[in-house]
């Protein structure tokens, strides 16, 4: 059963329509299909990929993130037609349950060999996320459970792995629905996330494959993300050197993490590796780290989380 909660605030569609936005947009395009600066919209571009630009925009009070893919090679086409369909398929899920964790757009289209792809705008991505505000254990475990809940919920619904799991690719979003969220999923697995006001959820599918594809699972999309975020912490390490404690908390969390999926094989569901991953986290006790900021050396990482690592205990 589900418990109905969603980040999506859905009512943006109907505005986008009535605002007949999408043409606006396209009268509103340079000769190489890219956004021109209108006097009343503010538009921003907010980021560049291997496969296309993101923008921001601001048009008539509505605020919405467009991304625009490359007029290139066919393996950019593939890419972006992938994410477009695939983004269709979770969006219906999202509508007809009313349930987040889960992408959603609110329009694509494809023209002059370009996709372009309408988004709800996020507060950030995962790397930007405010990790100092969630350093007590029980914020930490509700950060992971969201997390990899997400990535559960792309393979459910697409029956594709991601094969591109990225702290980049997650995004978090503001949340106001009220109560906690439930489901108990096959071979008896338990969702609890409790009410908080952000939403975190997988987006960016344009690389997603059938398993098997490539020999790929998806226990790889499990062991990819955590190999990820061990390496994302890693530098959040070097960089935020007033943020050291709370970084090393999750890399306390996450270097036993990524041993459990390196276990994990390709006969398992994603439920299966899902499961394990809640267990993991039920069980563990994430154990502040105890260090002096002028010992740390932020030129040898390494050796860092092998010195000062504290492991954490099961039950």
């Amino acid at each position: 059963m589900f418990s109905t909660k969603s980040y999506a605030d859905l009512s943006l569609k109907t505005q986008y329509q009535e605002k007949k936005v999408q043409k606006y947009i396209l009268n509103n395009l340079n000769e190489n299909g890219d956004p021109k600066n209108v006097d009343g919209v503010l538009i921003q571009h907010i980021g560049q990929g291997t496969y296309g630009d993101v923008y921001f925009y601001k048009y008539e009070g509505l605020e919405f993130v467009l991304k625009i893919s490359r007029k290139s090679t066919l393996a950019v086409k593939r890419t972006a037609n992938n994410e477009r369909k695939l983004l269709q398929v979770l969006s219906d899920f999202v509508e007809e349950k009313k349930l987040g964790y889960t992408a959603w757009c609110i329009d694509h289209w494809e023209s002059n060999g370009r996709v372009y792809i309408v988004l709800q705008k996020a507060l950030g991505d995962m790397l930007q996320f405010p990790y100092n505000q969630t350093k007590k254990q029980e914020d930490v475990h509700l950060v992971f459970t969201q997390i990899l809940y997400s990535l559960y919920l792309f393979h459910e619904t697409t029956g594709k792995i991601h094969n591109d799991v990225s702290l980049e690719n997650f995004f978090y979003f503001n949340s106001t629905v009220k109560g906690n969220f439930n489901r108990t999923l096959p071979y008896g697995y338990d969702i609890n996330i409790p009410e908080c006001n952000f939403e975190i959820v997988l987006y960016d599918p344009g690389l997603a494959a059938h398993c098997g594809n490539g020999g790929k699972w998806f226990c790889n999309d499990y062991q990819m993300l955590f190999e990820k975020m061990n390496n994302a912490f890693g530098n959040l390490l070097k960089k935020e050197v007033k943020d050291v404690e709370n970084t090393l908390v999750y890399i306390n969390l996450i270097k036993p993490g990524l041993a459990l999926t390196k276990t994990f094989n390709y006969s398992m569901t994603s439920e299966q590796c899902l499961g394990k991953c809640l267990e993991f986290l039920k069980s563990y006790t994430v154990s502040p780290i105890q260090y002096k900021k002028e010992d740390l050396d932020f030129g040898e990482v390494a050796s860092i989380l092998d010195d000062k690592f504290t492991p954490g205990t099961f039950s």
